[in-house]
């Protein structure tokens, strides 16, 4: 269940773990599946939310719950967009956390291309890799830019993984930036105009042990987030 007694700060618990999501926005940033040095929990790989202009992201003013999923509200203020977040546990365990992670922004301004980067280090190579959809099929590669396309995109470091999962809607809308030990995917960047929303879900996926059957686990998780209606996120 989520606990939510600080404006931005959520922690996700049940009887045999925690994980944690600094939401606060601003200078503080946004982290998803952070953990505290205190908890005796292997270390994971949280993933960031990151502006990609150099203005810090908008500050959340409002949060709330309805059932599992939690809801933030980020408004424009000074910034060039205002964002809305919704986050909803779709399997958790003391070592993985599958999070629907359903990102809206919207602006004021007439001429902007708003952009939000998902990001994660590690210790390895990024690997990407996409889903034969038609076909229900899992059509492995590496290295590359599979924008376009349903896909997986992960990074390791040590015993951790953090993967982002795209389903056929969002994957034309996302482009890689990933390098090296970086995983960086960018959401959204095209002109947005004035009142308009914008909506992606990606799937978020932390391991704390790495022990992830790529074939397996990443495809019947690609179908689940296929089956699912886009959910509102106010």
């Amino acid at each position: 269940m989520w606990n939510t007694d600080q404006l931005g700060v959520a922690s996700w618990k049940n009887s045999d773990t925690v994980w944690h999501f600094e939401l606060r926005g601003g200078e503080r940033g946004i982290q998803l599946g952070t953990q505290h040095a205190s908890e005796s929990q292997a270390e994971g790989l949280p993933l960031s939310i990151a502006p990609v202009d150099d203005l810090p992201l908008p500050v959340v003013s409002e949060q709330y719950l309805r059932g599992d999923r939690l809801f933030l509200n980020y408004p424009q203020g000074d910034r060039r967009y205002a964002m809305r977040f919704s986050l909803q546990p779709m399997q958790v365990t003391a070592e993985l956390l599958v999070l629907e992670f359903t990102v809206s922004i919207q602006t004021d301004l007439l001429d902007t291309h708003p952009m939000l980067d998902l990001q994660a280090f590690g210790d390895s190579e990024v690997v990407s890799a996409d889903f034969t959809v038609s076909e229900s099929n899992w059509r492995s590669s590496v290295q590359g830019d599979h924008s376009g396309a349903a896909s997986v995109n992960f990074i390791r470091s040590e015993n951790s993984l953090a993967a982002i999962l795209l389903d056929q809607r969002d994957g034309p809308a996302t482009t890689s930036m990933s390098s090296g030990e970086e995983l960086r995917l960018r959401l959204f960047g095209d002109f947005l105009e004035r009142g308009v929303i914008r909506t992606a879900r990606p799937w978020i996926i932390l391991n704390r042990s790495g022990g992830i059957n790529l074939e397996g686990e990443f495809e019947s998780w690609h179908k689940a987030l296929e089956q699912r209606p886009l959910p509102l996120t106010s």
